[in-house]
Parts: structure tokens; C-alpha cells; sequence
């Protein structure tokens, strides 16, 4: 007995190898099962890698990822995830990828990158470069198909940064994609 609450080792289990080795409560396992995670939300719609789309800003579910995966980013609750919709960004974001965008960056970074744009009140997802000597940004798509856009700073509103991906690879391997493939 001395033994087992000591080490808050269940009884049973040490006596007749019976039931769970520790003396948990299913809540204690929940909540420490939870505070391994940081959840982040999906937002209802999509990010359009292409002229844009009205955005919303219902969440219709949450993702789980492991903490120790975001030890560089300084508060998580400034995380969100989009859905991409169609081909602009083709081929490093495809039409149903899932973006986590930091809102904490809502600035443009010396060095570019992705972001969660705002123009003319439709977000999109694009490359974004600073013109220094024209005060100009350049919106850069990816796909070769599509002519960047150069514009005044007060015309774009810069969301949050592009920090990660998920992918589906299935989606690109079977030929039921290439019904609902945005060309």
C-alpha cells in the first residue's frame, strides 16, 4: 500500500496486475493530453489563389498540432488555417491545401515571402515583394499563367504570413482530382 501511494500507482494493478497502473481521472488524461497540443483554427471558406474571395471569419473546426512544432512562434492564438481555392500559387500551393497563416505578421517581411492579403475586400493568397524606390508592393503568383500585380501600399492590407502547409497528397495522385482541378 506504502508502495502504490507513493508512486500513485493503483493497487490493484501492482498487486494483480489488474485495471490502470496509475491513479488518473479520465479528465486529468484529457487535460493532459490537451496541453501537448495547440489547436488551431480552420476558417469557414477559402483563401483564393487566384482574383480572390470574400472572406469569413467563422471557424468551422479546429486542428490539432504537437506544441513543441511551433516552439518558434510566440503566441499560437495568432495562428489560422484557410483552405486554398484555385491555381495561382500552383506549384507550391494547390487548390485544396490547407495554409496556417501567423496574423501576428500583418506586415511585410524584409525578405518577402507568402501572405493573407486583403484587396478591393477579397483575401488571397500571394507572393509579396517591396518596390523601395517606387513606394510600390509587387503581388506575385506563382504560376507563370498569371502577371503579377503592382500596386500602392494603402490598396493592400497584409493579413498574416504563410507559415506552413498541409497537404492531401491522395488528392493529387488519383484522377478523381482532375474532375474538380481548377486549370
Amino acid at each position: 500500500r506504502k508502495i502504490a501511494l507513493t508512486f500513485n500507482v493503483n493497487l490493484n494493478w501492482l498487486i494483480l496486475g489488474q485495471g490502470n497502473m496509475f491513479n488518473i481521472s479520465q479528465k486529468e488524461k484529457e487535460d493532459s493530453f490537451k496541453e501537448k497540443f495547440v489547436y488551431i483554427p480552420i476558417v469557414e471558406n477559402f483563401i483564393s489563389a487566384g482574383k480572390g474571395i470574400i472572406p469569413s471569419e467563422k471557424i468551422e473546426s479546429y486542428i490539432a498540432f504537437k506544441k513543441d512544432w511551433f516552439n518558434n512562434i510566440k503566441n499560437t492564438d495568432s495562428l489560422a488555417a484557410i483552405k486554398v481555392y484555385g491555381d495561382s500559387m500552383t506549384p507550391v500551393l494547390r487548390q485544396g491545401d490547407i495554409v496556417i497563416v501567423d496574423l501576428s505578421k500583418n506586415f511585410v517581411e524584409m525578405d518577402g515571402g507568402i501572405y493573407a492579403i486583403t484587396i478591393r475586400d477579397k483575401i488571397m493568397v500571394k507572393r509579396i515583394q517591396l518596390i523601395f524606390n517606387e513606394n510600390k508592393v509587387k503581388i506575385i503568383s506563382d504560376n507563370p499563367l498569371y502577371e503579377p500585380l503592382i500596386v500602392n501600399p494603402d490598396e493592400v492590407i497584409i493579413n498574416g504570413k504563410i507559415i506552413w502547409t498541409i497537404r492531401r497528397v491522395d488528392l493529387w495522385t488519383t484522377p478523381s482530382y482532375r474532375r474538380w482541378k481548377v486549370l
